[in-house]
């Protein structure tokens, strides 16, 4: 692992988070792009007081910063796109790949996934998409079954018709828990169901996805307590067993 105390790449992150932030928190999107580039970073661990200087790298008081030189950064997207500049694999050069690469970018056709929670009644939370058109953001609460809550933690795609948004669904009345896929084609979200996936009473999510084809693309999170993958080949998303 390229992390060393004295490279020249710094990034900011909690020192201790609750027991469901791991693999949550936003340095791990910057962490994960700095491996795969291979460079080497330092990471300054922060505690629950920051420095009063802090406000200046990230005004909302949050993580990541990256810190290069006399550079500072601190929206996770732009973070990425820096690394991306230096390895092709993140960021291609070639003029089509390219383009597709940074529409997620766009000033005028931007997407962003999360939940909206109500904290009482069922359901008690929606997976929520927000689209941001270039003068507003408008808001999608995707419906799911009748008392069962809905959270979305990761969104990547290939084509502005092409996306993909993961995450959990939790039903209360049963106490179960199973991975959520939605997929944007360029009108509607739609769900996709996992023939045969395995109820979790315990605790399941996926917390990202990459796409680097139409037919190709890998989800990742945890059920159980254990690392869970799943890929998708173009007509399915099929799970794929993990080693330890």
């Amino acid at each position: 692992m390229p992390l060393k105390d004295t490279a020249a790449i710094e990034i900011t992150a909690f020192r201790w988070v609750p027991d469901f932030a791991p693999g949550v928190v936003r340095d791990l999107r910057v962490r994960w792009a700095l491996e795969e580039a291979g460079l080497d970073y330092q990471v300054d661990l922060l505690g629950f007081e920051r420095p009063a200087s802090y406000l200046q790298d990230q005004p909302f008081d949050q993580v990541p910063v990256c810190r290069e030189g006399p550079l500072t950064l601190f929206e996770t997207g732009a973070i990425v796109q820096h690394i991306g500049e230096r390895d092709e694999r993140l960021l291609p050069r070639e003029p089509v790949a390219r383009a597709r690469a940074i529409q997620w970018f766009s000033d005028s056709n931007v997407w962003v996934a999360g939940s909206v929670d109500t904290g009482v009644g069922t359901p008690a939370s929606w997976a929520g998409l927000w689209h941001w058109n270039g003068s507003a953001w408008i808001r999608t609460l995707f419906t799911l079954p009748a008392g069962v809550d809905g959270h979305l933690w990761g969104l990547h795609g290939v084509a502005s018709n092409d996306i993909w948004a993961v995450g959990r669904t939790f039903d209360s009345s049963f106490g179960e828990g199973h991975v959520l896929f939605l997929h944007w084609i360029g009108s509607a979200w739609s769900q996709v169901t996992i023939s045969g996936e395995p109820t979790s009473t315990s605790f399941v999510n996926l917390y990202d996805v990459r796409m680097r084809t139409s037919a190709d693309g890998w989800a990742v999170g945890v059920r159980d307590g254990l690392m869970l993958a799943y890929h998708w080949d173009g007509s399915a998303w099929t799970e794929v067993p993990v080693s330890y």
